[in-house]
């Protein structure tokens, strides 16, 4: 994978490693070949999409044909739905046995990430309770900051 750093960047660079300035462009960037994916890159967010899309049509999930996000896994009257957002997953489940399922198969392929579990927990910015069969949210953290 090859990946062109613009002049900022390329900047910052040429003066931690002066040797590189002779690999810059006419356009003041700097291109290089990189050996894994750089976090934050287009092409990091695309490989992640791929790899985890992957492992979840392994485990039996297929992809909404109206979210590309949502990922669907139905046996009989029990569904699982994962939505994906960048590299977080927010899971539910009909069935709690379905639902133990999933969290251990993808726990077993990425093993050290963070799982929260529960009637209340935290999910981009905001808390989430499940009360008496509803979903309250809310943003309190956000607003206090």
């Amino acid at each position: 994978m090859y990946m062109k750093f613009g002049r900022k960047l390329t900047e910052e660079i040429v003066f931690m490693y002066p040797a590189y300035k002779t690999f810059v462009d006419k356009q003041g960037c700097l291109a290089a070949q990189v050996l894994k994916a750089v976090y934050g890159s287009i092409q990091a967010a695309k490989l992640w999409y791929d790899h985890i899309t992957g492992v979840l049509i392994e485990i039996g999930f297929s992809i909404n044909a109206f979210d590309h996000a949502t990922r669907v896994k139905c046996e009989g009257d029990n569904y699982a739905i994962i939505v994906l957002r960048v590299d977080d997953l927010f899971i539910t489940s009909n069935d709690a046995m379905m639902l133990a399922e999933v969290k251990d198969e993808i726990e077993a392929r990425f093993q050290g990430r963070k799982v929260q579990k529960g009637k209340q927990f935290d999910y981009l910015g905001r808390r989430l309770l499940l009360r008496d069969g509803e979903t309250q949210t809310s943003m309190t953290g956000s607003i206090d900051e």
